[in-house]
């Protein structure tokens, strides 16, 4: 098997500088040129385990998430490990099943794995998961979701969710629609809050009233948003919107109207999150608030990058971006 040695005495370089360039450093471009020409010709690969006893560094990225089938997390996730990769991490990639005493456990086990850097995308409002994380100071960033817990210590990338739902309501207002109903997350998850409080403040704003019975908490289930749409048409004969809050609770929440065979926009309104290929080719197309996945996965992986390499520590900095709204023909005006 090819050796560091091999490769100095083949690029005709130093052995310090062939090392340098394996650990990240900079180098000349043309001395850059010679080395990656040598590595390619002896087909020389590096020992990452023996590099990481020497180092103390894994190059190894733990990734955290509720559900590996939850469909912002199957576009967001993929993104994450390509930078990551570009920059010599590999990845890790858990699923707790939105199970905070199996995220612990995700955690721990992540460690054993000497990781050197943790993104997580947390089930709820416990952040006592990442207690452990914190002693051993290894870097994490939260993803879509902050816990209070948490706040000041670690670092975070989600987007602005309650003028995102404030603008999703106050579309379906603007078309005339005074009986709202929402289908929320849950009630201790930071985006699931913030999204309900931005669809009530708006209908507040409008002097419309918040009615209890036509609001609806799930799990951002397919199946929770299925059940939750059937309750809300059952108990509210008046409503004549839907204000789903995330894609797999639309997703779910078209499905029952289907089943009931209303009408969209015609019996009712519905405008939805995330602008995934089902709210292009259900008929109608769906209007939906469109998350920038790419940008999201781009900086949760730099902020974490930053932390590795040591040119930043965590201050409990939470980057926000921007929704955009994506108008399209699954609402319309109230008769």
């Amino acid at each position: 098997m090819p050796t560091i040695k091999d490769v100095a005495k083949l690029s005709g370089l130093a052995y310090a500088t062939i090392s340098k360039y394996l650990n990240g450093g900079n180098v000349l471009p043309e001395n850059r040129e010679k080395i990656e020409a040598a590595i390619k010709e002896l087909n020389f690969t590096v020992n990452e385990f023996a590099r990481g006893l020497k180092t103390n560094k894994s190059n190894t990225v733990g990734i955290i998430i509720p559900d590996i089938g939850n469909v912002y997390v199957a576009h967001t996730i993929p993104i994450i490990v390509d930078v990551l990769r570009k920059n010599g991490y590999a990845t890790i990639i858990c699923d707790s099943r939105s199970d905070h005493e199996r995220e612990m456990e995700l955690v721990n086990f992540s460690m054993t794995k000497r990781v050197d850097g943790i993104i997580n995308m947390p089930v709820g409002a416990d952040g006592s998961h990442l207690y452990s994380a914190f002693e051993n100071r290894i870097p994490v960033v939260l993803l879509d979701r902050i816990v209070p817990d948490c706040i000041g210590s670690v670092d975070a990338v989600l987007v602005n969710n309650t003028r995102a739902a404030q603008n999703a309501t106050a579309c379906l207002i603007e078309h005339g629609h005074t009986q709202i109903g929402v289908i929320a997350g849950s009630r201790d998850e930071s985006t699931a809050i913030d999204r309900l409080s931005g669809y009530i403040s708006m209908l507040k704003k409008h002097d419309l009233s918040v009615r209890d019975s036509l609001i609806e908490y799930t799990d951002f289930s397919i199946n929770s948003g299925y059940r939750a749409c059937k309750r809300l048409l059952d108990n509210n004969p008046d409503m004549t919107a839907l204000f789903t809050t995330n894609y797999d609770v639309t997703v779910g929440a078209m499905m029952a109207i289907n089943e009931r065979g209303l009408s969209v926009p015609d019996n009712i309104s519905v405008f939805g999150f995330d602008d995934m290929p089902f709210a292009k080719v259900i008929k109608p197309h769906l209007s939906v608030i469109a998350q920038p996945i790419r940008e999201i996965g781009k900086c949760a992986a730099q902020m974490l990058l930053d932390q590795m390499s040591g040119k930043r520590k965590s201050c409990g900095k939470v980057t926000v971006l921007n929704t955009s709204i994506v108008f399209r023909d699954s609402v319309g005006a109230k008769h």
